[in-house]
């Protein structure tokens, strides 16, 4: 179709629900998968299966974002701070949390 770039939003939620094996294709064709604060909001998923979930996909082509503004919630810079140490916790090594925080989303938007 001709699209340089693209990032499917929220494809791990419970409303879309994009089979892991469907993610893994689309990345390995170069679209980048965005992650959010809100999948480990509480009552939702576990860090260390969310962890797993991006492996799955490739870290390569995961992007994180809080996606998260309500107004009783943390400001979004607060709310990404701890979106990173859950990812942490889940088992994203220090490089990983800068891949898909930092050096992704630079990659999204042609500023490598």
């Amino acid at each position: 179709m001709g699209f340089k770039r693209l990032i499917l939003n929220h494809p791990l939620s419970d409303i879309i629900g994009a089979p892991l094996d469907a993610l893994k294709r689309a990345a390995d064709l170069g679209a980048f998968v965005e992650t959010c604060w809100n999948q480990l909001a509480p009552g939702r998923m576990d860090s260390r299966e969310l962890v797993a979930k991006l492996r799955t996909v490739g870290l390569g082509q995961v992007v994180a974002s809080t996606d998260y503004f309500r107004p009783y919630s943390p400001n979004p810079p607060e709310l990404f701070r701890m979106f990173l140490g859950m990812l942490h916790e889940g088992g994203l090594s220090r490089d990983e949390i800068k891949q898909v925080a930092s050096v992704n989303p630079a990659r999204v938007m042609g500023l490598e």
